[in-house]
Parts: C-alpha cells; sequence; structure tokens
C-alpha cells in the first residue's frame, strides 16, 4: 500500500495500520511486525509536506497523533527522526496553517508521553523556535483587536496553539533543560524593530512563567527592567497590552518578594499606563495588572502607593464613560486596592469612591434592563460588545460595592445603605439565572450583613428568599448518550464521573454553580451572624441545605451546604432547645448519608466538622 502509485491507496493504507496497531495487544510479536510499517508512514508525512500537498496531509497527521497518544512505546526507537520531522512541517510555510498546528499538537503529545527521556534529545529543543514564532501569526488588525476583549487573542489559532506548546513543554520537559532555549530567543525579540517579534517575546515568558519560575526567578530584576519601558513606551499597543500581561503574570507567580523588590518601579509605570494610555484595552490590561499585584502582596506595600493608584483609578472612573472596558478594569483594581490596604488606609478615601461606584452600578444595570428589551441574538457586533461590558460593569460594581462595605464598616456605609441595597436589589431583578454577577450579588449583600450586623435584619425579606431559590436551582444536566445533544445557551458539555452514578456527559452552567454555593454560603452566614432575625426563614432553608446535600454534580455546593445545616441548627436554638433538637433531628440523617457518599477528602473534613 506505501509503494502503491495511488495516493488514495497510501491513505487508506495509513489508516489501516492505525487501526491495526491500535487493535493489537501492546508488546506483543504481532504488534513488532506491523510496526516495521511506521517508517513508511513518517516518509510519507514528509513527502507531502516537502510537495505542500496540504489535503492528504490532514488525515495522516491525524492518525499519526493517534498513534503517539495511544501506542507512544512504538515511536520510541524513531523520537529524534520524528520530532526533527514535526517541527519541520510545523514551520513549513508552504502548508496550510490547520496542518501546521496538527504538527505541532503531535510534538506537544510526544513531550507529554515521553516527559524526562525526552529531555536529553536535541530535537526536542529545536521546536522552541517554532512555537514561539507561531505567537507571531496574529490575524486580527489593530482595529479588529482594539475592539475585542482580552480573552479574544485566543481566537488567533496560531497564536493559541504557541502559547499552549510552550506552556506544556515547559512542564513535560522541566525548566532546567527548556528556558534557557526560551530565553535566548526573548532577548533578541525584544531588541526586534518588529513589534511582532517583541510581543512574542513577552508572551513566550507569560506561557512558561508558570511552568519556569525556578528558572526566571534569578533573571527577574533584568526582565523587570526590560519590561516596564514597555508598558508605556513601546510604539505598538499591542505590545504595550503584552508587557502588561507579563507584568501581571510575574506579580502573581512570585508573590509576595517581586512587590516588596520592585513595586516603587512598577506601580508609578502602572498609573502612567492608565492616566496617558489611549487604547482603552490597554488601559484596562493595566488596571487589571493592579489586581494581579494585590493578589499577592501580603506586606500591604501598597498602602506606599495608595494616593497616586487611587488618583488614577479615580479619573478612570470620571472619564471611563466612553468605554465601559476602562471603566471595568478600574472597579476591579478599586475593589482589590481597598480590600488590600484595609479600614485604616483606605477610609480616608472612600467618599470619593462610593458616589462613582453606586452611579455606576444604577447606569450597568439600566443598560442591562434595557437589553433585556430586545432580542439579543438580534444585535449587531458593536451592541454585544456594549452589553458585555455593561454586564461585566455591573458585576465588577457589585463586587465593589460589597468591597467597600466591608473595608468602611458600619460608622461610614450606614448611610449609603439604603440606597446601595435599592441598587442591589434591582441589579439582583435585572440578572438571568445564569448571569455570573448572580454570585457577586450574594456575596455583596453577606458582605453588608457583616458590616451592618444586626442593622441588616430589615433586608433579610428581601435578601433570603432569592438566596433559597438560588440554593435549589439546578444549574447542570446529565444527558442520556454521550455527544447526542448539544448544550443549552450558556451551559458547557463535559465528560465527568459523578459520585455513585459514574461516568455521564453532563451540561454545567458554571455561573448558576458559582450561585449554587454562595447561596448556601451566604445563608449559613445569615443564620450563624444574625440568629434572632433568621428565625422565620431557618426551616425553608434547612429543607433546601437538604436538597444541596444530595448534589451530586459538585462538592463546591455540599460542602457549604454542610456548614449551613450547623448555623441553622445553633439559630433556631436560639428559640430553645427544642426548637434546636428538632432541626438536628430533621438533617441528621442527610448529614450522616453526605458522610457515608462524600468520596473527596478535603470535602470529607468540612461535612465532618459540620
Amino acid at each position: 500500500g506505501y509503494r502503491s502509485p495511488n495516493l488514495e491507496a497510501k491513505i487508506a493504507t495509513v489508516k489501516a495500520t492505525t487501526e491495526l496497531l491500535l487493535s493489537l495487544k501492546p508488546k506483543t510479536k504481532t504488534m513488532g511486525i506491523f510496526a516495521q510499517l511506521l517508517p513508511a508512514m513518517f516518509q510519507l508525512i514528509g513527502g507531502l509536506a516537502k510537495e505542500g500537498n496540504d489535503e492528504p496531509l490532514t488525515p495522516i497527521l491525524e492518525e499519526a497523533h493517534q498513534l503517539v497518544q495511544h501506542r507512544y512505546a512504538l515511536v520510541v526507537p524513531h523520537a529524534p527522526q520524528l520530532l526533527k520531522l514535526f517541527t519541520a512541517v510545523a514551520s513549513a510555510q508552504s502548508l496550510d496553517a490547520a496542518n501546521t498546528r496538527l504538527a505541532m499538537g503531535v510534538v506537544v503529545e510526544m513531550a507529554r508521553r515521553g516527559g524526562s527521556a525526552l529531555r536529553n534529545v536535541k530535537e526536542m529543543y529545536e521546536v522552541t523556535p517554532v512555537a514561539i514564532s507561531f505567537l507571531g501569526r496574529l490575524e486580527l488588525s489593530l482595529e479588529e483587536w482594539a475592539d475585542k476583549s482580552a480573552d479574544a487573542d485566543f481566537e488567533e489559532e496560531d497564536f493559541r496553539v504557541g502559547m499552549e506548546t510552550l506552556d506544556y513543554l515547559s512542564m513535560y520537559l522541566g525548566a532546567k533543560n527548556f528556558f534557557p532555549t526560551v530565553f535566548m530567543r526573548v532577548r533578541e525579540g525584544l531588541s526586534s524593530q518588529d513589534w511582532k517579534f517583541r510581543h512574542s517575546a513577552l508572551m513566550a515568558i507569560c506561557a512558561v512563567c508558570e511552568g519556569c519560575a525556578e528558572e526566571i526567578a534569578p533573571a527577574l530584576q533584568s526582565l523587570v527592567t526590560a519590561i516596564i519601558p514597555r508598558i508605556t513606551g513601546d510604539a505598538h499597543p499591542r505590545v504595550r497590552w503584552a508587557a502588561c500581561n507579563l507584568c501581571a503574570h510575574l506579580c502573581a507567580e512570585f508573590s509576595p518578594a517581586l512587590q516588596q523588590a520592585f513595586g516603587d518601579k512598577l506601580i508609578p509605570v502602572l498609573c502612567r499606563a492608565m492616566a496617558q494610555e489611549r487604547y482603552p484595552r490597554v488601559c484596562n490590561h493595566a488596571s487589571l495588572c493592579i489586581v494581579d499585584y494585590c493578589a499577592g502582596d501580603e506586606e500591604k506595600t501598597i498602602v506606599k502607593y495608595l494616593k497616586p493608584v487611587l488618583t488614577s483609578l479615580r479619573n478612570l472612573l470620571a472619564k471611563g464613560g466612553q468605554d465601559l472596558r476602562v471603566v471595568s478594569g478600574a472597579l476591579a483594581a478599586l475593589s482589590s486596592v481597598a480590600a488590600t490596604a484595609g479600614t485604616e488606609a483606605f477610609n480616608r478615601y472612600y467618599g470619593e469612591f462610593i458616589p462613582g461606584v453606586m452611579m455606576v452600578l444604577d447606569q450597568a444595570t439600566k443598560a442591562a434592563l434595557a437589553a433585556k428589551q430586545h432580542n439579543i441574538n438580534q444585535l449587531g457586533h458593536k451592541a454585544m460588545e456594549r452589553l458585555r461590558w455593561a454586564i461585566d460593569c455591573r458585576k465588577n460594581a457589585v463586587h465593589c460595592v460589597g468591597i467597600l462595605a466591608e473595608v468602611a464598616g458600619p460608622s461610614l456605609f450606614e448611610k449609603e445603605s439604603k440606597n446601595v441595597m435599592t441598587l442591589l436589589a434591582r441589579a439582583q431583578k435585572s440578572l438571568r439565572p445564569e448571569d455570573p454577577a448572580q454570585a457577586e450579588i450574594l456575596a455583596a449583600f453577606n458582605g453588608i450583613s457583616g458590616c451592618l450586623g444586626e442593622k441588616f435584619a430589615p433586608y433579610l425579606q428581601h435578601v433570603v428568599p432569592p438566596l433559597i431559590k438560588a440554593a435549589l436551582a439546578e444549574g447542570a444536566e446529565m444527558l442520556e448518550a454521550d455527544g447526542q445533544r448539544e448544550a443549552k445557551e450558556g451551559y458547557e458539555l463535559f465528560a465527568v464521573h459523578l459520585r455513585g452514578v459514574g461516568k455521564k456527559q453532563v451540561a454545567i452552567n458554571t455561573a448558576m454553580i458559582d450561585a449554587k454555593a454562595e447561596a448556601c454560603h451566604c445563608l449559613g452566614e445569615y443564620a450563624k451572624n444574625l440568629p434572632n432575625s433568621f428565625q422565620p426563614y431557618v426551616q425553608a432553608s434547612a429543607q433546601a441545605m437538604i436538597k444541596c446535600l444530595q448534589y451530586i454534580m459538585t462538592p463546591r455546593v455540599r460542602s457549604p451546604a454542610a456548614q449551613c445545616v450547623a448555623f441553622l441548627v445553633n439559630c433556631a436554638n436560639q428559640r430553645g432547645p427544642n426548637a434546636g433538637f428538632e432541626v438536628f433531628k430533621f438533617t441528621l440523617p442527610h448529614m450522616l448519608k453526605a458522610l457515608t457518599v462524600e468520596d473527596e477528602p478535603d470535602h470529607l473534613t468540612v461535612i465532618l466538622e459540620a
């Protein structure tokens, strides 16, 4: 078959070879005999690639991937030659991009299967410059890129494959051998006159940051020194965005040491980026970098830079109505800064921000309510983007209000509390059940209750019924047959192993699951912190928690449900031991059953403690 002059016969032979090798038991004499066909298959791949013959090459590359994935032992003797072959195919400019991505996928699969055994194979490292070159294959025009959100970069297929390849190789090959090959290309790229090379260099470090952290650490100072000028000084906005992105990765990976060592250099340049950047997408990313900085700022170094950071954020909120991305990023940054700085440092600025945050929440809610009057499918691209960012603004404004209330405390927040609760209630009515802001609103109510204490009691009648409804919402469904149905809007399909059921195909709405888990947590917090005022809701909450204890889709719901049950028993005790015992007697069999079927140790511990 491989010697046939007919190309279709050769393709059929490749498929037959693959199916035969996959059907045979490994390490048998028969398997060894048929494995001798592999060099002919690989030779065919090389010939078709050299000819630039894309159409027949595609199915053969797919078969090769199957073999590497399921019969890796057969290709081990040919590993150096295969790495060289597939790297050459991946870098071939005459081939269709889809085939070069397929070839890169085979290389990644070899690295995944071979791991440490390939670390001393020099051909393995020849793929590094090819993977980095994928990062420069950017399809969007500057105007298209500027209009899109941060995750749109991964819609550029070659870029996505390049990032994933570098990430995987950094983990599979070990940083000690792999990182020097990356860093050499990064140094070259950063000094290039071509913006795509500078962009690729910065994004390559982002891709390997986690896998190569130990190797990056000694070079951290030189790396920070190299990227700081790019954040505001590079001529191209995509490079400035990439520099912000790398800054965020470094803040997350090397905290708190990076914040302590380089905060005095990073924060001023990020403030300049927020103040001067004319591309909203870059400005938004500079704000989000502040979020990553604060997330690992254990020593609260942000307090030293509070005035310039908050001045920049206040200016963005004041003029950001021109682009909701700017407002959304500023709100996220403000929440992180306030939470990290704490009450003593932040409260002098509280009055400058709470009116603006409330105004954004009101406007974003009105925009979302207006959109509900229209058929979303009939909205144009621009209108859809504005709606998406309005929804994101609403979510971040809700989160910010809750944080500001917790940080400010009752003495400052109480005078705004009624207006804030009205806005949050209106925002909650504008939400669909699957909206990601559902969980944020529930958390904001909980934060405000922690701030106001017993003064929150009058609001329970408005807050608790939607909480119970969210706790009882399903958020997932099992499908009858694998791959037989498409997921509903807002749902994603997963193949998962379910407790007591086995492997199933399920459709999951993660936003509804988040809201369900948050609702269980909040009901428990209200029962714990407002025991006298929560009495009317104990029985309905207990009934809801029983169902959540039995929720098979995720322990993220079962654990807070178990904790809530314990708080409900203690809450009922406030009416007398008989009332507490009734709730205990009602819930105990379900708690004991949950103990016997929970199969995740961390969550089992939570149930035992409850």
